[in-house]
């Protein structure tokens, strides 16, 4: 059942919108330049070797698009695969934790329909895959510590996904798991319990997993894998007190609960009565996800993870705790008064967002009818959460706290059913892939293109052309930047003189700046305008 769930959660329509701009695309041009490139070392964007820390992430991007080719259903396949891997291992985490399967599947639905875990499974970045990882890790530690029999080879596997969490997002991959792992025998005053045959021989795994790249690295591209981004990705980050930063640690706290939505309230009671579940009979699963969230939250204080990346290392954790409190309170007879006003303010909270789009709809629809098509959002939307409220109201009314819980857990899955309706019109403000396809479509492209900044990378993928992006104000990216891009009026005009016509995809500022410089030599024509991108033609004046 949780296969299936997490199928629809996960991969239900996740291709129709385009890779985004830069963040997607930097990841699937990378990966598919490997290809073009026959390399497995390492990647490649604009020809350049590019040092980051991602090498596994680029390994599954490539295969992918190996199999099924370079698209957005291909480059989106690992994540929600790796998501669906990790809602069974939080699964199986919480049955030998728990000893109960109905508190796990529980726990199970409340990572599934979570909104950071729903938003990154349908997104192409590491940060999901890495976590999951660590999660793996983390529950082949804790087999092996409640289950002698499994002792040997779950603490092998311990040091295997530690090892591929390590080839996926730096050597964090490794400190994660061993801290927490050490923190909890600490708790538990059975540090022994890592001085075994089993640690040595996983550490060896560890090293011939991990050591190979890294020898290869710095065979091949010594001054870029001890100078570049791999030096400080792997040792100067992560051991550098320069990057302490105590105003970001202040602010996770509301990330958390952002996070974790709609299940945000019920966390927060959770937290609040963790403290007696260390006086309850699973005290030792608890002590294991409270040394889980201790050391998750000492590492941003010394700012080595970017916030979203960050809390996924703790989506786990915050799930399991927080599915624990709800399936206790869902299998008792009575619910607690707390838990009951927590419920009721859900059902309050849902019953406002067909007020608000209604409220939204009212009194913007002149601005709003650009973006959506206005009337499928009123009559889909809208009557669609006004029913959910309505069921999640007369669930609670009746007693009935399990159709009450499943009624919380599609709010978000119900925007993914509406979303196909109104995706067309949204996808040009977040991919160039509509854009690319028309002009390919339409008009034939025989030299380079010149493409404004926040574009190239998806031009590039969308096209297979020759590019030149216009950085007039000189931010433009590291990777191929002395050709890649026209940062002076004089160089954009040479290039323009170098074709006699040029395709531009441009978004407003660069086609004002555009139109500015080639006034009198050139004209310059619009295309069309998809959302914010101008398909332009600018071709010389004789």
């Amino acid at each position: 059942m949780l296969v299936v769930l997490s199928y629809f959660c996960f991969r239900f329509c996740n291709w129709i919108i385009g890779l985004t701009n830069f963040e997607e695309v930097y990841y699937a041009q990378s990966a598919k330049e490997m290809i073009q490139l026959k390399s497995w070392l390492t990647p490649y964007l604009f020809g350049q070797p590019q040092m980051g820390n991602s090498i596994l992430f680029y390994w599954l991007l490539k295969s992918a698009f190996m199999l099924f080719g370079a698209s957005s259903f291909s480059a989106r396949f690992f994540p929600a695969l790796f998501a669906i891997v990790g809602v069974i291992a939080l699964f199986l985490l919480g049955v030998w934790g728990f000893k109960d399967q109905r508190k796990a599947f529980i726990c199970a639905i409340v990572l599934m329909t979570s909104l950071l875990y729903l938003m990154f499974s349908r997104m192409v970045f590491p940060d999901l895959i890495f976590s999951v990882f660590i999660l793996l890790s983390l529950t082949s530690f804790y087999l092996s510590f409640i289950d002698c029999s499994k002792k040997g080879w779950a603490i092998l596997l311990f040091f295997v996904f530690a090892a591929l969490a390590v080839l996926t997002n730096g050597i964090f991959g490794l400190i994660i798991p061993l801290a927490v792992a050490s923190v909890f025998l600490l708790i538990n005053k059975q540090f022994k319990f890592i001085f075994n045959r089993f640690t040595a021989w996983g550490a060896v795994i560890f090293f011939f997993i991990t050591f190979p790249r890294y020898f290869l690295l710095n065979k091949f591209y010594a001054d870029l894998s001890s100078n570049g981004l791999f030096y400080g990705d792997y040792f100067k980050l992560p051991f550098s007190f320069k990057s302490l930063s105590f105003f970001a640690w202040n602010h996770y706290p509301l990330f958390i609960a952002a996070s974790i939505l709609p299940w945000s309230l019920f966390f927060i009671c959770a937290l609040a009565l963790l403290p007696k579940q260390l006086q309850q009979k699973n005290k030792i699963f608890y002590s294991f996800l409270i040394s889980w969230l201790i050391v998750v939250l000492v590492i941003p204080i010394f700012g080595c993870f970017r916030s979203l990346g960050y809390l996924f290392l703790l989506l786990p954790a915050v799930a399991l705790i927080t599915g624990g409190y709800i399936a206790r309170e869902l299998l008792t007879k009575k619910t607690s008064r707390l838990f009951d006003f927590v419920s009721w303010t859900v059902v309050l909270i849902i019953l406002l967002i067909p007020a608000v789009l209604s409220l939204v709809l009212a009194g913007f629809t002149e601005n709003l009818s650009i973006y959506l098509p206005i009337k499928l959002v009123a009559y889909l939307f809208i009557p669609s959460f006004l029913c959910l409220a309505i069921a999640a109201f007369i669930f609670l009314l009746n007693r009935n706290k399990k159709l009450c819980f499943y009624c919380f857990a599609f709010i978000l899955p119900l925007f993914l059913c509406l979303f196909p309706f109104v995706s067309a019109k949204l996808e040009p403000y977040f991919s160039t892939q509509t854009s690319c396809k028309y002009l390919l479509e339409h008009f034939q492209v025989n030299n380079t293109l010149l493409v404004a900044k926040p574009y190239l990378l998806g031009v590039k993928f969308y096209t297979d052309k020759e590019v030149a992006g216009i950085d007039l104000y000189n931010c433009g990216f590291s990777a191929g930047k002395g050709k890649l891009f026209l940062t002076t009026r004089e160089s954009l005009l040479g290039f323009l003189r170098k074709q006699n016509l040029t395709y531009c995809l441009l978004d407003q500022r660069s086609f004002n700046d555009l139109q500015q410089f080639i006034h009198g030599e050139f004209s310059c024509s619009i295309l069309e305008i998809k959302a914010k991108i101008y398909i332009v033609k600018i071709e010389k004046l004789l």
